[in-house]
């Protein structure tokens, strides 16, 4: 059986919940009341009707959200990820930062290749009226190579 729980920050000052875990022999659950009184994030824990293990996030706050997204998860249905609403110069540009933190890679590089690169991205999607990551899709990327 499938049960929703709130995952507790550290910024979360909700004592009732501190209590709960402390006194409670299974510290996880909570009882629909309880599950209202914060707004930490919401998990799910349990295995469905078919037997596979849930433990994951469900990347919301909302309980009415966050219910709907467990029914579809009872019922097989794949969740659907979102993608983030970033511009598309603003992810290539957050991308060339990890790059710079992960692997030293040095500003000429980044300079010379990096930002060719997202300069030819940010025009060719321009051209055809994309703005954010979201519309784009394997045909857009298959044009951007074949063309």
């Amino acid at each position: 059986m499938l049960s929703l729980e709130r995952r507790h920050t550290k910024k979360c000052n909700a004592k009732w919940a501190k209590r709960h875990q402390q006194n409670s022999k299974d510290p996880a659950r909570l009882d629909p009341k309880e599950l209202k009184r914060c707004d930490c994030p919401i998990r799910v824990i349990g295995v469905d009707i078919r037997g596979k293990l849930h433990r994951e996030s469900l990347d919301t706050k909302d309980l009415i959200v966050a219910g709907e997204r467990l029914r579809k998860m009872e019922l097989g249905e794949p969740l659907i990820a979102t993608t983030p609403q970033l511009a598309i110069a603003d992810a290539f540009d957050n991308y060339t930062g990890i790059i710079q933190s992960q692997r030293d890679v040095k500003d000429t590089s980044v300079f010379q290749t990096y930002n060719t690169v997202k300069n030819h991205l940010v025009r060719f999607f321009g051209d055809l009226g994309i703005t954010l990551m979201e519309p784009v899709n394997d045909n857009h990327l298959d044009n951007l190579v074949m063309g």
